[in-house]
């Protein structure tokens, strides 16, 4: 009876299967360039064969009788929904794990840092505010280096709220707001050994760039080095234009070099960021100065150029101002 029943089965994991095979077969285009047209066909074809095996598998098994012959046969139709079932498995499990974390953060032993947690959670800075200044009033004393169970203090938790894809600027607002009522700022608020404000500060969304302006006003170090790499901050490719600025602004290095003896410039020339090269030239950094394997910007650049043009492909934003520039400072040294 149970073989009975796990042959039925695999003949509509078979149906289903088939159903799927089919309609990649009939599927003339799948993309709108040369890599993608025919994709979908391309599949078809290539488990054609495997569902054509599976398929007379089964047939024979059917016919005769044969348990391993079913056995097998369904396994390998059913192959596809089991790997299907097993990534949603997962997914759920990441799912209950990242639920569980969400739920331990702003859980504060200290029922007062419950209600402010709460308070930044909601979003009401008018609330917030009035809060805080009622304690200061009161000589109440905050704990603020107590952590939550996600392992973040106070300040750390206004943080992650605020820099929560989806957190909004009201989550902001409550940052800027603890750290002008009497919050010392602390580069691990977030986690231990761990400065949140790099975060902050390599944030691509546009609200990143008031979050890192509040950390480096509040005392977040401007020269700090990239997490788990050994450049300065300011080096980071990800860094727009104004972030620089902001960088420099609170005293960060534009002359500062890597480990490797490359300059900002040297550095930002080579990922094609080249606005953000203009702004270091124009800050005075020398575009001749050689690293460490004696390579300089101009070759870094010049790689650059015939790399694009083996691939016919323009420049990437900034390339004509930048070289200009470049053109001037050679025509103003003459």
């Amino acid at each position: 009876m149970i073989f009975k029943i796990i042959s039925i089965l695999g003949w509509i994991c078979f149906a289903l299967d088939t159903a799927f095979v089919v309609a990649l077969l009939v599927i003339r285009d799948a993309g709108t360039d040369a890599a993608g047209r025919g994709l979908g066909r391309g599949w078809g074809l290539m488990l054609l064969p495997i569902l054509l095996a599976a398929g007379g598998l089964l047939y024979w098994s059917t016919k005769s009788g044969s348990k391993f012959g079913t056995l097998s046969g369904t396994v390998m139709v059913a192959l596809p929904f089991i790997l299907l079932a097993q990534g949603r498995l997962k997914q759920m499990r990441e799912n209950a794990q990242v639920d569980a974390q969400n739920a331990e953060h702003g859980q504060f032993t200290d029922a007062t840092l419950n209600s402010i947690a709460k308070t930044i959670d909601a979003g009401d800075t008018t609330a917030l505010q009035t809060l805080l200044s009622s304690y200061k009033a009161n000589g109440t004393a905050l704990n603020y280096t107590e952590r939550d169970r996600a392992g973040a203090t106070l300040l750390g938790f206004a943080a992650t709220r605020a820099m929560d894809y989806e957190g909004t600027i009201d989550k902001v607002a409550a940052l800027r707001i603890l750290l002008h009522n009497g919050a010392p700022y602390a580069a691990d608020a977030k986690h231990v050994g761990e400065d949140w404000s790099f975060e902050a500060i390599t944030g691509v969304p546009d609200k990143f760039f008031e979050i890192a302006a509040i950390a480096l006003d509040a005392g977040a170090d401007a020269k700090q080095q990239a997490r788990r790499d050994r450049y300065p901050v300011i080096m980071s490719y990800e860094l727009s234009v104004p972030k620089l600025q902001l960088l420099v602004q609170h005293g960060a290095d534009v002359h500062v070099v890597n480990e490797r003896g490359e300059t900002t410039l040297f550095n930002m020339v080579r990922f094609k960021k080249f606005p953000q090269a203009l702004y270091f030239l124009q800050q005075g950094v020398d575009p001749d100065i050689a690293a460490s394997d004696g390579g300089t910007m101009q070759d870094e650049l010049a790689k650059g150029v015939r790399e694009y043009q083996s691939q016919q492909r323009p420049m990437e934003p900034g390339y004509d101002a930048f070289v200009a520039a470049l053109e001037a400072r050679k025509t103003k040294a003459k």
